[in-house]
C-alpha cells in the first residue's frame, strides 16, 4: 500500500511511539497488579492477545482495504517499514506472555518494566546522541542508556521488596549488563521480544546464583 503520508523510519526519535511503548508496557504491569490475577492465567491472556494481534496483522496485510483502515488509524505511531509489514505488537506481547509463563512473577514483572523503559531509552539516546557504532545500527551510547535504565529499574524495584544490600546492587548491575548486551545483539530479532524474555532468562539465572526471589 502506498501513502502520501511520510512515516518515520527506525532511525528517527518518533517520541509518540516511544510514549505509547512505555504506557503499553507499564499498563500491562498495572493491570496485573490491580487484578491480582494468577500469573499463569495472565500469561495465557497475554499470549492470546499476541495471537489475536498476529491474526490482525496477517489479515490487514492480505487485504489492502483493511490495511488502509489500520494505517489511517495508527499512522501516528507506525514506522515506514510497518505500513506493509508486521508491527512489533505481537512480539511485544509474546515476550511478556512467555516471561509470565516461564518465570517467577517478580522476574516477569521486572522484565516487562525493563522492556517498557530501557528499550525506548536506548533507542532515543542512540538515535539522538549515538556517535560510536558498535554493531550495525547499535551505538555505545544507546547500549549505555539501556544499561543505566535497567540498573535503576532493578535497583529501585529490589529496594521496594528487599532491604538494601550488596546482593541487590550486584543483581541490578549484572541485569543491566545482560540487558545491554541483549539489546545490542537484537539486530535480527525484534527487541520487543528479546528485551523481555531473554532479560527474564538472565535474571532467573542470576537469581539462582544470588537467591533473591
Amino acid at each position: 500500500m502506498e501513502s502520501i503520508y511520510r512515516f518515520p523510519s527506525k532511525f528517527e526519535p518518533h517520541i509518540l511511539r516511544k510514549l505509547v511503548h512505555i504506557i503499553s508496557g507499564l499498563g500491562i504491569v498495572l493491570i496485573y497488579l490491580l487484578t491480582n490475577i494468577d500469573s499463569l492465567l495472565f500469561s495465557y491472556i497475554v499470549l492470546g492477545a499476541s495471537a489475536l494481534f498476529t491474526l490482525i496483522e496477517i489479515l490487514r496485510l492480505k487485504f489492502d482495504g483493511l490495511n488502509q483502515v489500520f494505517v489511517n488509524a495508527c499512522r501516528s505511531v507506525l514506522r515506514d517499514s510497518e505500513v506493509n509489514g508486521f508491527t512489533g505488537t505481537p512480539l511485544f506481547l509474546l515476550g511478556i506472555g512467555l516471561s509470565f509463563l516461564a518465570f517467577d512473577e517478580q522476574i516477569a514483572l521486572l522484565a516487562t518494566i525493563i522492556l517498557s523503559l530501557a528499550d525506548p531509552a536506548s533507542s532515543f539516546v542512540g538515535i539522538r546522541y549515538g556517535k560510536r557504532k558498535v554493531l550495525e545500527d547499535r551505538t555505545f551510547e544507546g547500549s549505555y542508556a539501556c544499561f543505566i535504565m535497567t540498573f535503576l529499574v532493578v535497583a529501585t524495584y529490589g529496594m521496594l521488596y528487599f532491604p538494601l544490600s550488596l546482593k541487590i546492587v550486584i543483581f541490578a548491575f549484572f541485569t543491566g549488563v545482560a540487558t545491554a548486551f541483549i539489546e545490542l545483539l537484537s539486530t535480527k530479532i525484534d527487541d520487543n521480544f528479546t528485551l523481555s524474555f531473554f532479560t527474564a532468562s538472565a535474571m532467573a539465572l542470576l537469581n539462582i546464583l544470588l537467591v533473591l526471589v
